[in-house]
């Protein structure tokens, strides 16, 4: 198909060359410009039929679509997966912060418990004192 063509772009030029010292300058180079651009476009664009498939290459492609369609599901479905996880993590992750926060609340509780009693101790007389360690530490209070 391909000779068909030169052979109708060399019959072009052999009819179109002759009249041009008749035409005139200026539509000559108009028509070597559309001669150019014809000679370009048969360089530059590819016969339809390079552009055709075979049945058994569609069919290879096709199935090449269908495993990576099969492989993208497949990566899909782990990514659902590692979401919902992701979620269950974040469930956990905010059920110990409460835990955290809660059992922070009953520290400090006994931190102020202990500085209470720590600081009683300052309102104890000599003899308050004195009588707690003989009735508690008698033995070896002497």
């Amino acid at each position: 198909m391909t000779w068909e063509k030169d052979n109708f772009m060399q019959g072009l030029l052999n009819k179109i060359l002759p009249l041009l010292p008749k035409i005139g300058k200026i539509a000559g180079y108009i028509i070597s410009a559309a001669i150019v651009v014809l000679l370009l476009i048969k360089i530059f664009v590819k016969d339809p039929g390079y552009y055709k498939i075979n049945k058994q290459e569609q069919k290879t492609i096709q199935l090449k679509i269908d495993s990576i369609n099969k492989k993208q599901d497949s990566l899909s479905l782990k990514i659902e997966n590692l979401e919902k996880g992701n979620i269950l993590f974040y469930e956990i992750i905010s059920k110990n912060n409460e835990l955290i926060d809660a059992n922070n609340k009953k520290l400090e509780t006994l931190r102020r418990l202990y500085n209470e009693k720590i600081n009683s101790v300052d309102h104890y007389t000599v003899t308050d004192l004195d009588s707690f360690f003989r009735a508690n530490y008698g033995q070896y209070y002497k």
